[in-house]
């Protein structure tokens, strides 16, 4: 094992197969054991829902769409509807809406694609209009900005930025 050091416990963790509750202290015990889960000190961590963004290309209006799943803090499956509330009020329930995904089981909120074309041309003249061309290889992260004031609640990690400068120049 050139160049590794092996760390931790490599014993396998034992398998209950079957739990009987026939006395106060294995009660007491478990109790215990979800009140330490619960600790005061958990008060510190932010629970946040999180989702899964998946894009897919929709074949009649020629762009790309955006399809939400979310979880809640628990970490357990949003119903749809539920994800509207964290959506811009201007767009859920119209730009916004709940539909089968095209590739994954059940209802999914998805940013209706009728106006990325529009709207992303109007982002790329702004570019242009300050002098910058963008190059083809970064028209996702462009969609990805653009999304971002539809759906102003989920954070996206950007490793780029793109200044659209001010329309006052």
């Amino acid at each position: 094992m050139d160049g590794w050091q092996l760390t931790g416990n490599l014993k396998k963790p034992k398998i209950l197969k079957t739990l009987t509750i026939s006395s106060n202290q294995i009660l007491q015990h478990f109790r215990l054991h979800i009140s330490w889960l619960m600790s005061p000190d958990d008060d510190n961590i932010l629970r946040t829902r999180t989702y899964d963004v998946s894009i897919t290309y929709d074949q009649y209006y020629q762009t790309p769409r955006v399809w939400l799943t979310g979880y809640d803090e628990s970490r357990m499956l949003l119903q749809p509807e539920l994800v509207l509330e964290d959506v811009s009020q201007d767009h859920a329930r119209k730009t916004v809406t709940i539909e089968d995904h095209p590739h994954l089981p059940g209802k999914h909120a998805s940013v209706h694609p009728c106006r990325h074309g529009a709207v992303m041309k109007k982002i790329i003249d702004v570019l242009m209009s300050h002098g910058v061309e963008p190059e083809v290889d970064k028209y996702l992260f462009l969609f990805l900005k653009f999304v971002a004031s539809v759906i102003p609640t989920i954070e996206y990690d950007y490793t780029m930025d793109f200044d659209l400068g001010s329309s006052s120049s």
